[in-house]
């Protein structure tokens, strides 16, 4: 299941770089100016640009979220590039996806949830409190190595 769920954490990741490319053809230049296209402003920039409506000032003022460091104009200046009705099509094409891919990993970290007894979950925890582990990454690391360490003679066979 774990592996499963990186797999489709993958493929969200190749289609948030196909995104890119499409956006690059349309001349527009977002990835300079917000940290990550596929966060909140992003997508609703994206939206936007994806129904064809008029892309303006205020219609970015709106799309920007207030945690954002980039201000409306420069937003704006990102987005002002030439998108065919083709590339429209694409970018709203590759959008749904990748909303799709995101519930998917969604209801699997439900099901990891769910179906993780208590012995699973207390390591993962513990593994979670160290610096760059994340609650992801720990119940990997807890899936695929188990609980009963005794199999390795050490540290280093663990880490080989």
């Amino acid at each position: 299941m774990l592996r499963y769920s990186k797999s489709k954490i993958e493929d969200r990741a190749r289609e948030l770089n196909r995104l890119q490319k499409f956006l690059e053809g349309a001349n527009i230049k977002l990835a300079g100016t917000i940290s990550d296209i596929g966060g909140i402003t992003g997508r609703k920039l994206l939206d936007l640009i994806a129904s064809g409506n008029t892309v303006d000032l205020n219609s970015v003022r709106a799309c920007r979220d207030t945690n954002i460091k980039a201000s409306a104009e420069e937003l704006l200046l990102s987005v002002e590039g030439v998108v065919s009705s083709l590339q429209r099509e694409l970018i709203h094409t590759v959008l749904s996806n990748i909303r799709d891919l995101d519930k998917q990993v969604e209801q699997l970290d439900a099901l990891v949830n769910k179906h993780m007894n208590d012995a699973y979950a207390h390591a993962a925890h513990a593994l979670d409190k160290l610096p760059g582990i994340v609650i992801k990454s720990a119940q990997v690391i807890v899936g695929e190595i188990g609980l009963d360490m005794s199999r390795f003679p050490n540290e280093h066979h663990l880490c080989s």
